[in-house]
């Protein structure tokens, strides 16, 4: 007769009283114990169903010789372009049996093998390995000895970090809830701005997770969205190619950082603050075109800062930008000093005034480009009552109605975004260190 394995969690004495009350039950019943699979003696960690449960750390992990047993399967694997069925069977079977120590993660990173063995015309059949699923055995041969044991009562667990997340036609964005409420935003490519609201709503996640991953590290997040199935899809994956991609993404960013990632769903009325800042637009994403900004790098760069750019248009690996956006350096350009750079400076047409003001009072050097309006308000600033320029403007060009000077920006009704511009240009060589 057999009996379902079972354990007791107590207090020590509890346990051993337990203990010799049962093995008393069994024997006065009649029944032989298997000595050998028997765990009489209370411990803190024990394996059991092929995990080892560790009470000590409150984490289910998976036995060494089991993982051993992983890496060699995917080592035989991982060099070949053709594996039959049964073998990549035995692979994904084996990593989907560690989910309840890994997570998700063994499903999302097992979908392109599924896929295949799900093509199959018998279990012996040579499979033509696509390199999806390469990626996917590489993933596995690399990260086998690094992945995390998952917690065993996550539920007693408070997040550290909490996210909105939500995704507009034109733009995603998300809030992540710490001392100073950060704020993601992300204009969309034209490329983006075609996929479906899954995917954008997805790419707006894998990309606050980038953005953001310093802030994130090493910590519980709990990140909220009001699509099911984004939640459905950072917890699985997809069987659907730029979505698992992205869910691909998504992990191996939480590898990198060591985010403990938790999804969950709410109404739209409770994302409200998400879904105000992704319905934002910006207009004055604009830019100037790359040949116009080589050229003044090499003749008064190089350059070390783009003070007023986005993960669209900036020109220096080094840019400020008006929210937390891929690869920015920091928000809000007039929260940092100037005076140790050598700035590009492209500003929206109404901070021109407080640009130069802030280049002053730094007394930091750099390149300013504005049209030449003299009617405009900033225009004091830039000439004396003569109307010679400031002796902090030390050198300059004048564009005379250029051509392709200006490169679009999300508003395609822009004055920026037309072939010629509609009056001159003017690319100031600042420089008041000596103010």
């Amino acid at each position: 007769m057999y009996l379902d394995d079972g354990w007791i969690c107590d207090d020590f004495q509890s346990c051993n009283s337990a203990s010799v009350h049962l093995q008393n039950d069994l024997k006065h019943a009649g029944f032989h114990v298997n000595e050998e699979k028997s765990q009489w003696h209370p411990v803190q960690s024990l394996e059991w169903l092929g995990f080892t449960w560790n009470l000590l750390e409150g984490a289910i992990d998976i036995p060494v010789q089991k993982l051993e047993n992983l890496r060699v399967k995917v080592h035989n694997l991982r060099f070949k372009y053709f594996a039959t069925a049964r073998e990549l069977a035995s692979v994904v079977g084996s990593i989907i049996s560690m989910r309840f120590a890994y997570g998700p993660i063994c499903q999302i990173f097992t979908r392109q093998l599924s896929m295949l063995i799900a093509s199959k015309v018998f279990w012996d059949a040579k499979i033509s390995l696509s390199a999806e699923a390469i990626d996917e055995l590489h993933f596995w041969s690399q990260n086998i000895d690094s992945l995390s044991p998952r917690v065993i009562s996550p539920w007693f667990r408070l997040p550290e970090r909490i996210i909105y997340t939500d995704a507009s036609d034109h733009a995603g964005a998300g809030i992540l809830l710490d001392e100073s409420s950060e704020t993601f935003h992300c204009m969309w490519d034209d490329f983006n701005k075609a996929q479906s609201s899954t995917f954008r709503e997805l790419k707006a996640v894998e990309l606050l997770l980038k953005t953001m991953g310093s802030k994130l590290e090493n910590k519980f997040v709990k990140l909220y969205s009001d699509n099911q199935n984004v939640i459905r899809i950072v917890q699985v994956g997809s069987m659907k190619s730029p979505l698992q991609c992205l869910a691909f993404s998504i992990f191996n960013t939480c590898l990198l950082f060591n985010i403990d990632l938790s999804v969950a769903w709410v109404p739209r009325l409770q994302n409200c603050t998400a879904d105000f800042v992704s319905k934002f637009f910006d207009f004055d994403d604009w830019g100037i075109h790359q040949r116009i900004f080589r050229y003044f790098d090499k003749l008064w760069g190089p350059f070390t800062c783009d003070l007023f750019a986005s993960s669209n248009n900036y020109k220096v690996a080094k840019y400020y930008s008006l929210f937390w956006t891929p690869g920015t350096s920091g928000v809000d350009a007039f929260a940092h000093n100037w005076a140790l750079e050598n700035s590009w400076i492209v500003p929206p047409v109404h901070l021109i005034n407080r640009t130069i003001r802030y280049l002053i009072f730094c007394r930091a050097k750099g390149v300013l480009i504005v049209p030449k309006w003299i009617s405009a308000s900033y225009w004091p600033s830039i000439v004396d009552m003569n109307g010679k320029y400031l002796s902090c403007i030390v050198d300059y060009v004048e564009y005379k109605y250029p051509t392709n000077f200006f490169t679009p920006g999300s508003d395609k009704s822009s004055i920026f975004a037309t072939q010629t511009f509609q009056s001159s240009v003017l690319v100031l060589r600042f420089d008041a260190s000596s103010m």
